[in-house]
């Protein structure tokens, strides 16, 4: 997207660049807001520790069922005990549901060839080209 004139200002954001400002991101919207604007910005990162388990944290739908399940198998194992098969199963399920959400469907593509006016207009199902 081109931005030819910097100041134009509207009530709807079009496009949200980031400045690079790693830990806490700045970003700059185009256009600017005409008036102030609410904005909610979510990321999906992968969570690979919590800093501080005091820190309160917003997890998607399932993703608390999916850690406590999870690690309560982990703790089984390492302590030793027997691992409950339904707890098992549990923590499986839970784990899958969220891989399922995060799975991203891939969009078919065509061949342009196949679907010109060219061939659209001479191809017939029934007798081939022509």
């Amino acid at each position: 997207m081109a931005i030819f004139d910097k100041t134009t200002k509207l009530d709807v954001v079009q496009a949200i660049y980031p400045m690079g400002s790693a830990p806490f991101e700045k970003v700059q919207v185009y256009p600017v807001p005409s008036g102030q604007l609410g904005l909610v910005i979510y990321s999906k990162k992968l969570i690979t520790e919590f800093e501080d388990a005091n820190v309160e944290i917003t997890l998607p739908p399932g993703y608390k069922q999916a850690l406590v399940e999870n690690l309560a198998v982990k703790l089984t194992r390492k302590f030793g005990k027997a691992l409950d098969p339904d707890l098992k199963r549990d923590a499986d399920n839970s784990l899958a549901s969220i891989k399922r959400q995060n799975t991203r469907v891939a969009l078919m593509s065509s061949d342009a060839a196949t679907i010109s006016t060219t061939y659209r207009s001479t191809k017939n199902i029934y007798g081939g080209y022509g």
